[in-house]
C-alpha cells in the first residue's frame, strides 16, 4: 500500500490510517519479524480510549465510524470477561469491552508499584531498548536504582483496524511509538484474501478484489 511519508514536524492525526513499524507483541521488547502494519489512529496522545460493546469512545465522546467498518461477529464479549492476549497484561479487558486507558504522552509520570508494573514494563524496556525493569519483594528498580515513578519518554498512539472482529491492533500489542511511524497510506494497489495459502495459487488468485484495488483509502 503506499502511503506519505510524515515529514518530523508532522504527527499522525485522529482517524488517519497510519502505516507503521509492528512494535512486536505484548510482551516483547523487540518484534521477532520487522514488517510494517496499517490501521487507524484512534487515539492521540493523552487521549483516554474506551470500548463499550464495541462502541469506541474517545474522552468519554462516542468515536466517528469509519464508512467501511466491519463487524463480523454478532457476539459481543460481555464486560469482565478477561482476554488473557489483551493489553496490558493482567487487565480484564476483552476486545468488545476495553478499557478505558490512556494513551501515553511525552513527559507524563507515571506512579509504578508492585501492582500495575506489569502494564508498564515493556514500555519501560522498550523505551531503554533493553529489558532494565526488576522486582525484589515490594521494590521496583529500573537499569538497577529503585524507584516509585517513571517519566514517559516518547509520544504513543493508539491503533485500530477498521475489521474490528478480526485485527490485531493496539488492543493486544499495545501503545505505538512515534518514532514506529512511518506515513499515511493513501491507496490500496492490491487485495485478495489473505487466509487463502500461497500454495493454493488459483483460488488465491480467484479471491482478488477487483472493485477495490487503486481505490483511494479514506
Amino acid at each position: 500500500m503506499p502511503y506519505f511519508q510524515l515529514p518530523a514536524i508532522t504527527d499522525p492525526e485522529r482517524y488517519d490510517i497510519v502505516v507503521f513499524e509492528y512494535p512486536g507483541d505484548r510482551d516483547d521488547l523487540r518484534p521477532t519479524v520487522i514488517s510494517n502494519y496499517v490501521k487507524r489512529c484512534i487515539g492521540l496522545p493523552g487521549d483516554t480510549i474506551e470500548i463499550i460493546d464495541k462502541v469506541v469512545f474517545i474522552n468519554g465522546e462516542e468515536a466517528w465510524i469509519p464508512p467501511h467498518i466491519q463487524y463480523v461477529n454478532p457476539y459481543v464479549t460481555p464486560k469482565g470477561v478477561a482476554n488473557p492476549r489483551i493489553f496490558p497484561k493482567g487487565a480484564n479487558f476483552n476486545e468488545d469491552n476495553y478499557g478505558p486507558v490512556v494513551v501515553p504522552k511525552k513527559g507524563d509520570v507515571i506512579k509504578l508499584s508492585t501492582e500495575n508494573i506489569e502494564q508498564w514494563r515493556t514500555i519501560i524496556d522498550r523505551e531503554f531498548g533493553r529489558r532494565v525493569v526488576t522486582i525484589e519483594g515490594d521494590k521496583i528498580f529500573i537499569d538497577g536504582k529503585e524507584i516509585s515513578e517513571y517519566t514517559i519518554q516518547k509520544d504513543y498512539y493508539f491503533m485500530l483496524g477498521d475489521n474490528r472482529d478480526d485485527s490485531a491492533d493496539s488492543r493486544f500489542w499495545g501503545f505505538v511509538p512515534r518514532d514506529k511511524v512511518i506515513g499515511e497510506a493513501f491507496m490500496i494497489y492490491w487485495s485478495w484474501d489473505p487466509s487463502i495459502p500461497f500454495s493454493d495459487f488459483f483460488k488465491l488468485l480467484g479471491s482478488v478484489r477487483v472493485n477495490r484495488i487503486a481505490k483511494l483509502v479514506h
